[in-house]
């Protein structure tokens, strides 16, 4: 099967499940879309982390908006199916149905941190890691 990965900031690391049961050749990219970081608060240090984070993985960065390259991705790889990795962020999600409609999208859960759908403001760390910080400190996580 000729798949496709396609990133986001979400899952940036080899050992993700998106990255199971593809093999070694499967081609892994990020849309650098400088639009979608402005319209989500992503800063300047987040954006060097997100670079040297991908190019520690060897994922091609491609940059624009993802309206634009997301149809030239399909065309350029022609693949029978999209993998992308979950994320409870709703500008993703909104890419996922996007997807959907154009290609074959499988959404790839990873096991959960701490339980993202009770995170309702994502747009500052320091909200999220009020809500996680407890599970990250405890033995089990929000499981036991």
């Amino acid at each position: 099967m000729n798949d496709l990965i396609i990133l986001h900031e979400d899952a940036l690391r080899r050992t993700h499940p998106v990255f199971s049961g593809t093999v070694a050749q499967t081609p892994c990219v990020f849309i650098w879309d400088p639009d979608y970081f402005t319209a989500n608060h992503c800063g300047l240090k987040r954006q060097v982390f997100i670079y040297e984070t991908l190019c520690a993985m060897d994922a091609d960065i491609y940059a624009g908006t993802f309206d634009d390259l997301f149809p030239r991705l399909l065309a350029q790889y022609t693949p029978d199916r999209v993998l992308v990795p979950y994320s409870v962020n709703p500008a993703l999600k909104q890419r996922h149905d996007a997807m959907a409609t154009a290609c074959d999208v499988t959404v790839v859960r990873d096991e959960a941190f701490i339980n993202g759908e009770e995170i309702s403001d994502l747009r500052r760390f320091f909200r999220y890691w009020n809500t996680a910080k407890k599970a990250a400190f405890s033995y089990n996580g929000l499981r036991g």
